[in-house]
């Protein structure tokens, strides 16, 4: 035997409501990438004066404002574009510690592994006979002599030129 269904339909009616809105997304900034490209590590350069420093920086989900580049915890300069690079003037002979650090367009800052640098005392000498004992001489012999002292295993290297 077949029974009759009854369905019954409630309405609802919200009224006053005029939009309704879910929480936005908020995803989270992703840190810029950075590396120093030159010099290498364990560069090692044999006159004092300046060395230039270049980096790579990117940025997954914005832009690079700026990278810095340091010495230790001492900032030595900054660049704004790419290619990042920053030269450094008057550097004496001594070992260094360099990083890159980049900050992106919303703050987010990532530091570059260490590259290690090493200025090796070069010592410089100017030749002339003329300058031979005793005097007076009649040499018309010139050169220049090279010394470079390397300071991990303390050997010399001498490189001398001349002519006459």
């Amino acid at each position: 035997m077949l029974r009759p269904i009854k369905f019954i339909a409630i309405a609802i009616i919200f009224s006053g409501i005029i939009s309704c809105s879910k929480d936005p997304v908020v995803t989270p900034n992703v840190s810029p990438t950075v590396s120093i490209s030159a010099p290498t590590d364990n560069s090692r350069f044999t006159s004092t004066g300046s060395i230039t420093f270049t980096a790579s920086a990117s940025d997954a989900d914005g832009s690079v404002s700026k990278v810095d580049f340091y010495n230790g915890a001492t900032l030595l300069g900054t660049a704004t574009t790419s290619p990042y690079s920053f030269t450094w003037l008057n550097v004496a002979e001594v070992k260094y510690i360099i990083t890159a650090k980049a900050t992106d367009n919303a703050g987010a800052v990532s530091t570059s592994t260490i590259v290690n640098v090493i200025f090796d005392p070069t010592f410089k000498a100017t030749l002339s006979g003329a300058n031979e004992r005793p005097t007076p001489n009649t040499s018309t012999a010139t050169g220049s002599s090279t010394l470079v002292f390397n300071t991990d295993t303390k050997i010399f290297t001498v490189s001398t030129t001349y002519t006459g």
